[in-house]
């Protein structure tokens, strides 16, 4: 009897053995998205191409500065633009080489938008290539509901080609990679898309709170308010903001659009300056957070991080060292008004690479032991978030897309 016992005991552990050595291993990897274009919007910052241009002009404006102190400023930064641009030669180069080497079968998909405007009507010219698909639109004489209907058709043709792109692949977690904050709505409408009945939580790492100028509804998609549109169409139950400047939270409800009345979406999001996290406080926030979002309701968490979350010295996104020079470039010695980057107090110290690694594997723990998600699923495919503003073009020593691979790392890890 004793050795029909052990004979049962050691099939069930063969066939246990078995099941584990053919359970199909999970990959993990990158979509990288280019997103590219041009426009006459006075809201659509490129500061990357501003400052190339600035430089293939070769002009010196340095003598135009009232002080030693403004011309030494400005030429410190004129010099770091040369170094970078020395380094990437390129311009036109978005690609993060170093970062998708690191990572089996990336996805790189490149999205490209014209948009000019004169007389209150649009010229606008969409275009997003995949591997598996292709989805290219042109429209001509349209107001600005027209066009909003226009872009939100392009987006949706995108998310049908990403289902199809994503598909062809076979159990693997995907992390979006991009260069503009507003590629965050392809994220999470696509995680939406994929399991409609989720109800989706997320962190957003990020020195903004972007939901700037936000209106009640028609909002075309933009890295400013990207996250106050995906409250407002419900594609987002609830949203963390950590890691914000103190400036960024002083003005959140005062940011969107003056005639905005959904006041409600207020109470559909938390935000947190990196003061309020320092020490062991951010273990205490998310655990606070992730309780909250298991009371909503919440089913599925995803994460999103801005790399100008990141301390000063990296270089890799819009918010830089190269700041300075950027009024110049943009506006030339005349101008009044200074832009966001050049205001000190619009900073936080940021958090490191390593500090973003821990607090997103504590956050994926702590989804999971609550009970939810992390990421939302179709089959074997999984979306766990994205990192977006990465511009490799003005990355000096790619000191940020190193971070970004710490970062990406995280979302893998348990």
């Amino acid at each position: 009897m004793k050795n029909i016992k052990y004979a049962i005991l050691i099939c069930i552990f063969i066939s246990l053995s078995a099941l584990l050595v053919f359970v199909p291993k999970k990959d993990s990897t990158i979509i990288w998205i280019n997103f590219d274009g041009q426009s006459n919007l006075t809201d659509d910052i490129k500061y990357n191409k501003d400052i190339a241009e600035f430089i293939k002009k070769n002009k010196n404006v340095s003598n135009e500065f009232d002080t030693q102190e403004d011309r030494n400023f400005f030429n410190v930064s004129l010099s770091y633009i040369n170094e970078v641009y020395s380094q990437n030669p390129n311009v036109k180069e978005y690609k993060p080489t170093l970062l998708l080497s690191n990572f089996n079968n990336p996805i790189i998909i490149d999205i490209f938008y014209y948009v000019n405007i004169k007389n209150n009507s649009y010229i606008v010219n969409l275009s997003a290539v995949f591997t598996n698909c292709k989805t290219v639109d042109n429209y001509e004489g349209f107001g600005n509901e027209e066009v909003y209907n226009f872009v939100e058709y392009f987006i949706e043709n995108i998310t049908d080609c990403f289902i199809k792109e994503l598909t062809a692949r076979k159990n693997t977690d995907f992390v979006f990679v991009g260069t503009d904050h507003g590629l965050s709505l392809l994220t999470i409408k696509l995680a939406k898309k994929m399991n409609p009945k989720s109800k989706i939580g997320l962190f957003v790492f990020d020195e903004h709170i972007d939901i700037y100028g936000i209106k009640d509804h028609a909002n075309l998609v933009n890295k400013a308010n990207v996250f106050g549109k995906l409250i407002l169409e419900e594609y987002v139950d609830y949203i963390v903001f950590f890691g914000a400047s103190d400036a960024a939270k002083s003005i959140v409800q005062t940011s969107v659009d003056k005639n905005f009345t959904r006041n409600d979406i207020f109470n559909k999001m938390s935000v947190y300056s990196d003061e309020d996290t320092r020490s062991n406080k951010w273990k205490h926030i998310i655990s606070k957070e992730i309780y909250q979002m298991k009371k909503r309701g919440i089913t599925n968490v995803l994460i999103s991080v801005d790399v100008d979350v990141l301390p000063s010295q990296y270089t890799g996104f819009e918010y830089s060292i190269l700041a300075p020079a950027i009024g110049i470039i943009r506006y030339g010695t005349n101008r009044t008004d200074i832009t966001l980057a050049e205001f000190p107090e619009g900073f936080s110290k940021g958090l490191g690479p390593q500090e973003l690694n821990q607090h997103i594997r504590f956050i994926r723990h702590s989804s999971l032991r609550n009970g939810m998600d992390f990421g939302t699923s179709k089959n074997t495919i999984k979306i766990l978030g994205d990192v977006q503003e990465l511009l490799p073009s003005q990355d000096l020593n790619f000191d940020t897309t190193k971070a970004a691979k710490i970062i990406i790392d995280s979302y893998y890890q348990g």
